[in-house]
C-alpha cells in the first residue's frame, strides 16, 4: 500500500489582490459580530418569543382538540392519576377545558418532561398520518 500525502491549493480569481489572512480574519470577525448580534437579539426577545409560543400552543389546543382528546393527552402524561399535586392541581377529569390546557402546558413546559412530550407528539403525528390514509384508517380504533 502506497501512502502519499496530497497537497493542493485553490485560488479564487475574484479575490486577487487580497491577502488571504486579512480576508479570513475579516470574514471571521464579521461572522463573530453577526453571531453576537443574533445572540443579543435572541436574549432580548426570549421572553416575548416564549410568551408568543405558549399562547399559540394554547390556542392550538383550544381550537383543534376536544376535551376527550385533551384527557387522552393527560392520560399519556400520567397527569390524571394525580389527585392533588402541588405542581399540577386537581384531577384533570374534573376540570374545565381551559384548565386542562393549562395543566398540559405546565407539564409540557417542564424541562424534565421534554422526552415524554417529544415522544407523545411524534406518536400523535403517526396516528394522524394513519387516520388520514384511506386504507389504514380502518385499522385505527381511536
Amino acid at each position: 500500500m502506497n501512502n502519499e500525502n496530497i497537497t493542493y491549493c485553490v485560488k479564487d480569481n475574484d479575490l486577487d489582490g487580497y491577502d488571504e489572512s486579512e480576508l479570513e480574519n475579516s470574514e471571521l470577525a464579521q461572522l463573530i459580530n453577526e453571531f453576537e448580534q443574533m445572540h443579543s437579539a435572541a436574549t432580548n426577545n426570549a421572553n416575548l418569543y416564549n410568551e408568543d409560543d405558549i399562547m399559540s400552543e394554547m390556542q392550538n389546543y383550544e381550537l383543534n382538540f376536544t376535551i376527550k382528546q385533551l384527557l387522552i393527552i393527560c392520560d399519556y402524561y400520567g397527569i390524571t392519576k394525580q389527585a392533588k399535586n402541588a405542581d399540577y392541581g386537581s384531577k384533570a377529569r374534573t376540570m374545565k377545558k381551559s384548565d386542562i390546557i393549562s395543566l398540559i402546558m405546565m407539564f409540557e413546559r417542564n424541562i424534565d418532561n421534554i422526552e415524554v412530550v417529544m415522544k407523545r407528539k411524534e406518536l400523535w403525528y403517526y396516528l394522524d398520518s394513519l387516520k388520514a390514509d384511506k386504507i389504514m384508517k380502518k385499522f385505527v380504533l381511536w
